[in-house]
């Protein structure tokens, strides 16, 4: 097992470390091992240094909990999800520190089965792990959370019409982005009217500490009320074919 305890120490000023605690770090060291012998080879991680895997997956999954009013909403929520969560993160990490069974969706039963194998591997058990389309109107499992984790996903327009099809009727989004989505004035006023229109009523930003050499790391939240008769969510052919949505960001 990769023994991950040398950059926990090195990162520490950057680590949620009120979460943190002995069994924990055993926990995340296990799954940062399973990430390089299991995820990495089967091309579910890009490749990178072995502190560069920690840092822009583990860190970068967890680094939300420094935020106080984010670390708030995924410690009250009900039922979170992790979407496109692909190895796990940042559902996984995020369970390991604070207990909370958050769902992975994944449209690649690939990964899900490598899912499964890695949450009974870690005595994870509670964590389901489901083999989802979200544009599939007619899929079976339609199960609703209230709060929903974009992380290394789709550009954000593209994904919070897909979290639609998933969402409680007051939902909240929490989207990992390295930019700044307010940069250009007029886009990001027309993406606010776009989102507004799907039942988006609430946006904020909050940075979040992290290394300097991988960039700036920040989380949106979304905050969501469902509205009847809007027209969305469109099919996923519409939605991937919006050229607004394929420009911002």
């Amino acid at each position: 097992m990769e023994d991950c305890r040398p950059l926990l120490d090195k990162y520490a000023d950057f680590f949620p470390g009120s979460f943190l605690d002995g069994d924990k770090e055993n926990l995340l060291c296990r799954y940062f091992s399973i990430l390089l012998t299991t995820a990495l080879p089967r091309g579910f991680i890009g490749k990178e240094t072995l502190e560069g895997i920690f840092a822009k997956h583990i860190l970068d999954s967890v680094s939300i909990l420094n935020a106080e009013p984010i670390a708030k909403i995924l410690l009250d929520a009900r039922s979170p999800v992790d979407i496109g969560t692909g190895a796990g993160l940042p559902g996984i990490p995020l369970t390991i520190l604070t207990g909370k069974a958050i769902t992975l969706l994944d449209s690649s039963a690939n990964k899900i089965r490598f899912l499964e194998e890695t949450v009974n591997t870690l005595n994870l058990e509670s964590i389901p792990a489901r083999n989802i389309f979200l544009g599939d109107k007619n899929r079976a499992d339609k199960t609703s959370y209230d709060v929903i984790l974009f992380r290394a996903f789709r550009k954000p327009a593209v994904s919070l019409e897909l979290a639609l099809h998933v969402a409680d009727a007051d939902a909240k989004v929490l989207y990992w982005h390295t930019n700044n989505l307010e940069k250009n004035a007029d886009q990001f006023s027309r993406f606010l009217e776009i989102i507004s229109g799907m039942g988006y009523y609430d946006v904020r930003y909050f940075p979040l500490p992290f290394p300097e050499k991988y960039g700036k790391r920040g989380v949106y939240l979304f905050e969501y009320h469902k509205k009847e008769n809007s027209g969305y969510p469109r099919s996923v052919k519409k939605i991937e074919n919006d050229i607004f949505y394929q420009n911002f960001y």
